[in-house]
Formats: C-alpha cells, structure tokens, sequence
C-alpha cells in the first residue's frame, strides 16, 4: 500500500472518529467545504481524463479544451437542475454516470484495445458492479438516504438483485470484450 493510501485510511477514520465530536450543523458546513474543495479537485482529474482520452494537448489553450470545459459545467449545471425539480429520475441518472465514472476511473489504464462499444459496457457494468458493492454493504443507510432524496422506499431485496445482475453482466462484457479483442487481433493479423 503507497504512502498516499495510507494517508487517505487514516484521514479516513480520523474523520469517522471525529464526526462524533462535532454538531450536525457544523458536520454540514464541513461536508460542504469537503465537497467544494475536494469535488473541485476530483473535477480536475474528470478534465484530465477527458483531455486524455480524446488526445487533447495540455499545454497552453485550445477551442477544443475550451468546448469540453463549457460541456461540462453545462452538464454538470443541467444533472444539478434535474436532481432538484425531479429526484427520482436525477438520482438514476446519478447512479447510472457514476457507475460508468468508477468504471472508467479504475480501468483508465488497465485495459486493451479492441471495439469502442465494449469497452463502453465493460467499464459502465464494472462500475455498476463496485457501486453496487457498496450499496449492498450499506442497505439500510443507503434505503434511509433514497428515501430522503426521492421520498421512494427502496425495498433491501432490490440491492441483491442489482449486485447479481451487475456481476453478471460484468462477466459477460469481460468474456465479450476478450472474444471481440480476439477477432480484432485476427483480422489484423489477416490483413497485413
């Protein structure tokens, strides 16, 4: 384990340990200081990939580095806007991008070449899959705080089923994706 994830494991229970010392009201303004200087941090790293993926030049300013910029604060401003006026439909469209963005985010550099569309449902379902990891772990908070966002009662069962079929369906694209990669290499193999 790096020094850095370490670090990140003690900051981690530090923060468990001292949230019991702290009033709610205060606990509130520091989630919001956390989120503002931790998100806008985390929101560099989502340019960075981005700048990467669709090759786009660090150094100096560009329109194309400008447009993806614009786009994303219009869609974080639009996702933002839709969770408020509808929280049922913001929070899936929250679960579905941040199961593709956990996906992306640990196979940015782990995986091969081969057809975008793979790629794509291979990241999304190994997303789904870590997300509902999680949710499956923390049932009864997490029912407590879908119930609070979107006043819909989630019943514990759905967490089971959503593990299941996102394991599944990650075997599935990772069984694809190695069939897919394996023709790709063949049919280059074939026409040179």
């Amino acid at each position: 384990m790096s020094v850095f994830n370490k670090v990140l494991l003690v900051l981690s229970f530090f923060g468990m340990w001292i949230s019991h010392f702290i009033s709610e009201d205060n606990l509130v303004i520091l989630a919001y200081f956390l989120i503002l200087s931790f998100g806008i941090i985390h929101g560099t790293n989502d340019l960075e990939l981005i700048q990467k993926n669709n090759n786009i030049n660090k150094k100096g300013f560009s329109k194309k580095k400008f447009g993806f910029l614009i786009s994303y604060i219009i869609s974080i401003l639009f996702f933002s806007i839709c969770f408020y006026f509808y929280p049922s439909i913001g929070f899936i469209i929250f679960i579905f991008l941040s199961a593709y963005h956990f996906g992306e985010q640990h196979l940015n550099f782990k995986v091969y070449n081969s057809l975008k569309w793979t790629l794509l449902a291979f990241r999304f379902f190994y997303g789904l899959l870590i997300l509902s990891l999680l949710l499956f772990f923390h049932k009864e908070e997490v029912s407590k705080i879908i119930l609070n966002i979107t006043n819909f009662e989630v019943v514990s069962v759905l967490f089971n089923y959503l593990l299941i079929i996102s394991f599944a369906y990650t075997l599935f694209t990772f069984y694809l994706k190695i069939i897919c990669h394996k023709i790709f290499q063949s049919f280059l193999k074939l026409s040179c």
